[in-house]
């Protein structure tokens, strides 16, 4: 006996088959294909040296996310951090390198060198999120950034100094000989310093010991002041915190170079804040995930710079600083030392 399928099975049969033919169709004339390059998921490769530069970190991820990146979806970070090692930082970058991300980021110019070390056989596009005296012929053609100009803001630094505390005659220059900016600094240092009426001593350290043991033997007479310049080294946690509890014990106004380490509690610095420098770096990495030679990319110079004064460590020291004397001021910080709270020009 002949039996009738209902009208609506010969419906889903034939709508099945109607369905199973175009996706063939779509198959062989190539619609479904490998996801186009541009809408992969890029590899972004980040270099640290120490703890303190996770700041720039923070910054890029800001700047790519402002830009559209969806962390996860459209780029994935892939981040080695050295702690402070300065050996770890070369082997690190031989371990980032050798995953091919799409572009490779360092926090600072020792990282920039270990990667273009890591790389000099096979490139990959480098972007620095703040690196000094680039442009004394550091840059391979598949590099690109942003100069943090610590080598030629050494100079504002001490002027500001001597601005804000005209009573500094006499200041301490600390410098980390492994660190070209810091050295390039030196000679126009030395010749502000005699235009300005100040003496200076330089003295070198390389290493947190060699700094403890340095920072033991100083006496309240040597200088009035003390100025840091470029160096990995004496941006840590640790010998941020050893160099401004001696300044208070000495009774000296410390000059830092980067915004943190007057939040961190010197009296003073002068320089881009690491968040912006990561964020501003930002820019450069999508041209270049976009496409974009970093060959034709400029170095970029810092987009904000600020000076900063910590009111509660000139409270400490028993400096007066009067409201006059704060006008050329970018930030003060008030609060408890170390971890203030700031206000600053609107």
């Amino acid at each position: 006996m002949k039996i009738n399928k209902p009208w609506w099975v010969t419906s889903i049969i034939i709508a099945g088959v109607l369905i199973l033919s175009v996706i063939l169709l779509a198959i062989k004339v190539g619609i479904y294909k490998e996801r186009p390059q541009y809408l992969r998921t890029k590899r972004v490769g980040v270099l640290l040296a120490n703890v303190s530069r996770t700041s720039k970190l923070e910054g890029l991820k800001l700047g790519l996310a402002e830009l559209g990146y969806v962390e996860g979806r459209d780029i994935t970070y892939l981040i080695k951090n050295a702690e402070g090692s300065w050996e770890q930082v070369y082997s690190l970058a031989l371990e980032l390198a050798a995953q091919r991300p799409d572009v490779l980021v360092a926090g600072g110019r020792l990282e920039a060198q270990a990667l273009a070390e890591a790389i000099q056989n096979k490139p990959v596009p480098v972007v620095f999120m703040g690196a000094a005296s680039v442009k004394g012929g550091f840059r391979p053609s598949y590099m690109t950034g942003v100069d943090n100009f610590h080598t030629e803001l050494a100079v504002k630094r001490l002027e500001f100094m001597v601005r804000l505390l005209p009573f500094v005659r006499c200041v301490l220059v600390l410098v980390d000989p492994r660190v070209a900016p810091g050295i390039q600094s030196l000679p126009s240092l030395k010749q502000a310093a005699s235009q300005l009426g100040v003496s200076l001593q330089v003295a070198s350290v390389s290493s947190i010991q060699e700094l403890k043991k340095f920072l033991s033997v100083l006496k309240p007479r040597q200088a009035e002041g003390m100025l840091l310049t470029s160096s990995f080294l004496l941006e840590e946690g640790e010998a941020i915190e050893l160099i401004g509890r001696t300044g208070k014990s000495l009774g000296w106004p410390i000059m830092g170079v980067n915004v943190a380490d007057a939040e961190a509690g010197l009296l003073s610095a002068y320089g881009c804040p690491f968040m912006d420098q990561g964020r501003q770096a930002a820019r450069l990495v999508n041209k270049i995930l976009e496409g974009q030679d970093p060959a034709t990319i400029p170095i970029e110079t810092p987009d904000r710079l600020e000076l900063v004064v910590n009111l509660d460590t000139a409270r400490t020291l028993g400096l007066k600083l009067h409201p006059e004397d704060l006008k050329f001021v970018d930030r003060i910080i008030v609060g408890n030392e170390g971890g203030g709270v700031g206000y600053g020009k609107p």
